[in-house]
Parts: C-alpha cells; sequence; structure tokens
C-alpha cells in the first residue's frame, strides 16, 4: 500500500479542519436563529415599502441564481477561446469552467438535500422550526428552506473568483453575504439555511477548482 505524500496528508488534514470549520458555524448560526428572525422583522417592519421591492434586494437576491453567472461564464469561456486562438493566452477558459460547475454544483446540490432534511420556511412557520411530512417533501418542494440555493449559488461563485483573484474577495464576498441577507430578510430561509448554504457554495467551489485544476487564466 502506497505511502501518502506529505501533500496528500497536508491535503486531507485541510479537508477535515474546513468540514469541522463549516460545521462549527452551521450550529452557531441555529442559535442564531431566533435573534435573527426577530431582527430582520423588525428591520423590515421599519421600512417604508416591502423590502422586496427596493433595487437593492432585487439585485442583491439576483446573485444567488444559477443563470446570471452561466451568462457571464459563457461569455467569458468565448473571449478566452478566441484569445486562444490567436495564442494570446493559455487556456484561459478554465476559471468561466470552474466558475460554471461551481454555481451548477452548488444549485443542484442545495436542491437535492432540501427533501433530504424537510424543513420548512420561516414565513411558512411563524420562525419556528418545522419539518415537512417525508411523503410530502417532493410535491411542495418549494416550500422547503434548508439549505438556501440563492446562497450556495452566491458563495460559489465569489469563491471560486476570489481564488482565482483573492483581492476580487473584497467585493464579491461582502456581495454573497448580501445575497444571504435577501433571504433571511423577507423571512424566506433561517440564517441557518443561508450559513448552510454558503458552506454547500465553499464545497462546490472547492470542488470545481480542484476539477479545473486551479487554471491559471491571465
Amino acid at each position: 500500500m502506497p505511502t501518502p505524500t506529505p501533500s496528500t496528508l497536508l491535503r486531507a488534514k485541510t479537508v477535515v479542519i474546513v468540514l469541522l470549520a463549516c460545521g462549527v458555524c452551521i450550529a452557531l448560526a441555529h442559535v442564531l436563529d431566533p435573534w435573527a428572525y426577530q431582527a430582520s422583522a423588525r428591520f423590515v417592519g421599519s421600512l417604508s415599502k416591502p423590502v422586496a421591492m427596493f433595487d437593492w434586494y432585487q439585485q442583491l437576491r439576483q446573485l444567488g441564481s444559477v443563470v446570471p453567472w452561466l451568462i457571464l461564464a459563457l461569455v467569458w469561456w468565448l473571449a478566452g477561446v478566441g484569445a486562444r486562438a490567436r495564442h494570446e493566452l493559455p487556456r484561459p477558459e478554465r476559471i468561466p469552467t470552474a466558475l460554471a460547475l461551481a454555481v451548477v454544483i452548488a444549485g443542484v446540490a442545495a436542491e437535492l438535500f432540501k427533501p433530504l432534511i424537510g424543513r420548512m420556511r420561516p414565513e411558512d412557520t411563524g420562525g419556528v422550526y418545522l419539518f415537512m411530512p417525508l411523503g410530502e417533501r417532493v410535491g411542495r418542494w418549494s416550500d422547503l428552506g434548508i439549505p438556501s440555493s440563492h446562497a450556495a449559488v452566491a458563495f460559489a461563485a465569489a469563491l471560486v473568483l476570489t481564488r482565482w483573484r483573492p483581492l476580487a474577495g473584497v467585493v464579491l464576498i461582502p456581495l454573497a453575504l448580501g445575497t444571504s441577507l435577501t433571504r433571511v430578510l423577507n423571512a424566506n430561509h433561517f440564517f441557518s439555511d443561508t450559513a448552510t448554504g454558503a458552506a454547500i457554495g465553499l464545497l462546490s467551489a472547492w470542488a470545481s477548482w480542484s476539477m479545473c485544476k486551479g487554471g491559471r487564466a491571465e
């Protein structure tokens, strides 16, 4: 049996640490759920109109959709293929490929976990945890809350692009947090739903980056 190399052991140790950190953050988010629900209700109640009618809400919310990121990745990929054909850049299409993979993996994974967990959205439960009967979960998929697919997609995109260009995280990670905030403000999700989605986004970004071998387009 081959002896693990130091790099393999370091990678395995890193995976364990990241998974433990995700678990701790999700557990802490569950503790904060009652406070976050009440605080968001007070904030929304102080607004002059429904929160969903504000431009900033809609703009942040759309960052959690797969479609805009796929359009960006496609345009970027096509531009990269053209640059490669002109011998301007080596393999420039790796980054948009990693971006597209990350948001698709995150979105699909988040949606698949929803019926497995079965917890309903706070807007339908008055802010308490209620779990849908197993037989109803597929037919009422849209009423399931955890994890937040918007948070998963937003964090997957932000973290892939941050891995490529770390300074981009100064802008992208706060935007992903803003996307998560919109889901809590409108009582579509508990805070812990978005924390779980963010963890899925992190793991999806890591997986897609690894599959694309951490491509370095300049």
